[in-house]
């Protein structure tokens, strides 16, 4: 037998493995398609998260929020529980306004999703207008069908001058 044909007997099983890993790369792969629905399902969730927030809506962040859910977005640095979260919502001394969500760039990774929601709020916190713009990294998790979230941070933006 020559050199060649051991050579191609020898890369038969290589080759097969190849095809099955890359056929099996395929498989888990999602379409272009089903990736942009799954990004508009995070879209739709983090709408939804800021309307309930806003309507001070406690049964609706009970269920966006996931039970180890942390907020990093208090001036302290310290991270919120979720009760601690949700009853800095309801705290009759603090309320929004209004809101305007710019966008949102979300990525999506299995059943974990990351999204930046680029936002300007108004508020009124102890009777003093307020104001921000800032943007929510949130942290989320697909469970049992639906999305909720574990983390979130954070980071206020500057206007150039």
């Amino acid at each position: 037998m020559n050199r060649f044909m051991k050579s191609a007997r020898a890369m038969g099983p290589l080759l097969v493995c190849l095809l099955l890993v890359q056929a099996t790369g395929a498989a888990g792969r999602k379409p272009q398609a089903q990736m942009t629905d799954t990004k508009q399902e995070v879209i739709k969730f983090e709408k939804e998260w800021w309307e309930a927030f806003k309507m001070r809506d406690k049964a609706a962040l009970e269920r966006i929020l996931a039970d180890e859910f942390l907020g990093f977005d208090t001036d302290t640095g310290n991270p919120e529980t979720k009760s601690q979260w949700i009853d800095g919502a309801m705290d009759k001394n603090f309320r929004v306004d209004s809101y305007s969500i710019e966008r949102i760039d979300v990525i999506v990774v299995a059943d974990t999703a990351v999204a930046a929601v680029h936002y300007s709020a108004h508020y009124t916190v102890n009777g003093k207008a307020s104001s921000d713009r800032a943007i929510d990294l949130d942290t989320l998790v697909r469970r049992n069908g639906r999305w909720q979230a574990v983390a979130t941070g954070e980071v206020h933006v500057t206007t150039p001058k």
